[in-house]
């Protein structure tokens, strides 16, 4: 099956790395603003202490990872800092004060 290219999807690794790097800073920036730390931030989202290795793993994923919509929408869904900033703020497209109201 071929593509044409009307309905070829783009890829470009370039952008997707920086809205990954502008939501992982948006996540970190409400973080700050509600103090806390990564451990925290866990118990905030899974409402449980975490286990073994799953700390690490959640800074490995605010650190370098691709957050992925999944937790972005649960980043979201407990962080009250989150739930009124745009997208297109979220991930550095603008600046809060640029979006219109």
């Amino acid at each position: 099956m071929t593509t044409s290219p009307e309905t070829a999807v783009s890829k470009n690794p370039d952008r997707e790395a920086k809205h990954a790097e502008q939501a992982r800073q948006a996540i970190k920036q409400a973080m700050e603003s509600m103090h806390l730390k990564p451990r925290g931030l866990f118990v905030l989202l899974y409402e449980r202490e975490p286990e073994g290795n799953e700390e690490q793993t959640l800074r490995n994923r605010l650190n370098r990872g691709n957050p992925g919509a999944g937790f972005i929408g649960l980043c979201v869904s407990k962080m009250p800092p989150l739930q009124s900033l745009p997208m297109a703020a979220f991930y550095g497209l603008t600046t809060p004060e640029q979006t219109p109201a």
